[in-house]
């Protein structure tokens, strides 16, 4: 009866480790859809820095209401950063990861498929084609007001290529996809619109695994393993 005891101590104590490993430390991620790509790949698995932003209710399981806003705030986030945050949707909560452009107060707009901040041009240069499952796109760098650059795909002319003028409100974030014409962002103010501050999970850090395999095809996992992309940092 001791060692039974002891064995569900130990496994006790293992179990309680792990929720706090991922509740304030790192989480892993899996990318369900394309609406990051060339950045992110679907079945690419990602570690998120929970640390990175404090802590919010939002980083425990079951989101327990514990107290209100953030709490050890290591960095406050940047514009370009990727993160991992929850918005309210139907009855529950979904899971979304985008990449940060507006912070509060900042004015966003997109017209003729360029970025505007704050009244200003987003810089975006022509860089080559991207293969998207088949087909040859544009493929653009977009470099914001604080230097951070990165990809972007402009596929087709979409309603999202021409926008109102977005006021982010205090204590909330704007994000948008990567992938412009495929991404449900905060330019759908009747989707994910603005996203609070307490609702940030985190900042996605590195890829630790990147498979094209569907989720049930064990072999395939390796077989389409994607070498190129493994510890590969998340810019």
């Amino acid at each position: 009866m001791k060692y039974l005891i002891d064995n569900l101590k130990s496994l006790l104590i293992a179990i309680i480790l792990a929720v706090i490993f991922r509740s304030v430390l790192y989480e892993p991620y899996l990318i369900p859809s394309g609406s990051m790509i060339p950045t992110m790949l679907v079945g690419d698995r990602i570690f998120i820095s929970k640390f990175e932003y404090g802590i919010s209710n939002f980083s425990f399981p079951f989101e327990p209401h514990i107290f209100d806003g953030r709490i050890l705030e290591l960095n406050k986030p940047d514009r370009g950063d990727v993160v991992v945050f929850k918005q309210k949707s139907g009855y529950g909560y979904t899971t979304y990861i985008k990449r940060l452009i507006g912070l509060p107060g900042d004015v966003v707009q997109m017209i003729g498929g360029v970025l505007y901040i704050n009244d200003k041009p987003v810089p975006k240069v022509k860089a080559g084609s991207f293969n998207l499952e088949g087909q040859i796109v544009p493929q653009f760098i977009e470099t914001l007001p604080n230097g951070v650059s990165y990809h972007t795909l402009d596929t087709y002319n979409s309603p999202m290529d021409n926008t109102v003028k977005y006021i982010v409100p205090v204590d909330n974030y704007f994000f948008m996809g990567d992938n412009r014409d495929n991404s449900r962002d905060s330019r759908y103010l009747n989707g994910i619109g603005f996203v609070p501050a307490e609702n940030l999970l985190g900042k996605a850090k590195f890829i630790f695994f990147s498979t094209s395999a569907q989720w049930y095809d064990i072999v395939g996992w390796f077989t389409k393993l994607r070498y190129n992309r493994l510890f590969k940092a998340v810019d």
